[in-house]
């Protein structure tokens, strides 16, 4: 009788355990009551226009870069490349006479190749060929003409186009961006108006980058040039073009 006794203790026990351990994991009523924000709604984008404007301000060029130099032929490499020597000081000595530094004077070619014969399907070496080209920096435009002549009457033959060029366009850049944004106001203006809109605010510019167009003459070749009386020879710089490309958006109503 005593151990019916000890099993019913024990069983109840066990029933008082599980129940409470029940009640510990019952679940908690909602809160009716909660404070959590509400989802905010999709954001709708503003009404806008996109205008694409390109500026334009022109200006003389402030220096010119000519590319003259020698070419020579002999029947040996050697007399070939001293007679492209002696005629190289030559010119370099006489544009120098003219106001050019060293710091103005850099080569940009100097090459030395063997002449063939093709002649009765044979493949011959007939001499070689010296080339030595200069790119001359001449910052006083005026003074083109001079340097040409200079550097033709002490044995240069051959040049390439002269190329007037500015050597800051910051400043003329900077009046290309406002004149790029003053036309793409007008095209907003108008596009806005012709649909019934108007405009609110800027919304984003967007810098293209800058355009820069310098002025190439035609090709010289010295040999060829053109006797002018003793007169020097003529050289027009003409203008030269600097652009800004914008994009800019607005937000209209």
């Amino acid at each position: 009788m005593k151990s019916k006794k000890y099993v019913k203790i024990i069983i109840c026990a066990m029933a008082a355990a599980l129940a409470i351990a029940f009640a510990g994991c019952a679940v908690s009523p909602a809160n009716t009551s909660s404070t959590a924000p509400a989802q905010a709604g999709p954001v709708q984008p503003a009404n806008r226009i996109t205008v694409n404007a390109t500026g334009t301000v022109k200006v003389m060029p402030d220096v010119a870069y000519v590319t003259v130099g020698v070419k020579t032929q002999d029947a040996e490499m050697k007399k070939a490349q001293q007679q492209n020597k002696d005629l190289m000081n030559q010119m370099i000595a006489a544009v120098k006479a003219q106001g050019l530094t060293d710091d103005d004077i850099r080569t940009t070619n100097y090459s030395a190749y063997p002449m063939y014969d093709y002649s009765d399907g044979k493949d011959s070496i007939t001499g070689y060929e010296v080339t030595n080209m200069v790119e001359l920096t001449v910052k006083d435009i005026e003074g083109v003409g001079e340097i040409i002549d200079a550097a033709s009457g002490s044995g240069a033959n051959t040049a390439y186009p002269i190329n007037f060029a500015l050597l800051d366009e910051t400043d003329f850049y900077n009046e290309a961006l406002e004149d790029a944004l003053d036309k793409a106001q007008g095209k907003a203006d108008t596009i806005a108006a012709a649909g019934g809109y108007k405009i609110l605010r800027t919304l984003e510019i967007a810098e293209g980058g800058m355009g820069y167009v310098p002025t190439r003459n035609d090709y010289v070749v010295m040999e060829e040039a053109v006797e002018y009386d003793g007169g020097v020879t003529p050289i027009s710089a003409g203008e030269l073009e600097v652009t800004a490309t914008i994009t800019v958006i607005y937000e209209i109503d």
